[in-house]
């Protein structure tokens, strides 16, 4: 009986942290493409700059959103590595649940 209800405490996981992972691999690909626009607007909205001090602000300004871009692509892939990882343990845990649930039906029917 005990390994039963281990069993399906270890699907319940395995579920549970399988879909942890796919919801952290969805919110990864919504902000890549926050990323994707941001530095889309930087490139497409330019416009002529007209003295040394506009000049300066307009690098300043492209330099600060070049570094917050940076640090999100940073942020994005340690977050779509942690999303890997917690799907595949998931899918471990799942099939090590399934497995001894298995079992503990099967070795009740030969005793």
């Amino acid at each position: 009986m005990f390994s039963r209800i281990l069993s399906i405490l270890l699907l319940i996981a395995g579920l549970a942290i399988f879909g942890f992972g796919n919801y952290m691999s969805y919110e990864v690909t919504q902000k890549e493409e926050r990323i994707a626009e941001a530095e889309e607007n930087e490139e497409g909205h330019r416009r002529p700059v007209l003295g040394p001090v506009r000049r300066g602000i307009r690098t300043e300004q492209s330099e600060t959103a070049e570094r917050k871009i940076g640090a999100a692509k940073e942020k994005i892939a340690s977050s779509e590595v942690t999303a890997y990882w917690l799907r595949g343990s998931g899918m471990a845990l799942f099939i090590v649940g399934f497995g001894c649930l298995i079992f503990s039906f099967t070795r009740n029917k030969r005793n």
